[in-house]
């Protein structure tokens, strides 16, 4: 089975990135969604939590959330 690696870049896209992931879940295949953090000053990190997205933190141990 074929899997999609969508890497999706971020800084202070708080408004934005939920939405972003949102429709990236909406492709039916199997995927990895991954949203490289570069240190947002808002709250980017945390919509990507709750929306249970990969979280790279560029200035912060990866995290993982699922």
């Amino acid at each position: 089975m074929e899997k999609l690696s969508v890497i999706i870049p971020a800084y202070s896209k708080a408004q934005t990135i939920c939405t972003v992931i949102k429709k990236m879940k909406e492709i039916h295949m199997s995927k990895d969604i991954i949203v490289v953090d570069d240190g947002s000053t808002d709250e980017t990190q945390e919509v990507i939590t709750r929306v249970k997205a990969r979280l790279i933190d560029k200035y912060k141990k990866d995290r993982f959330f699922r």
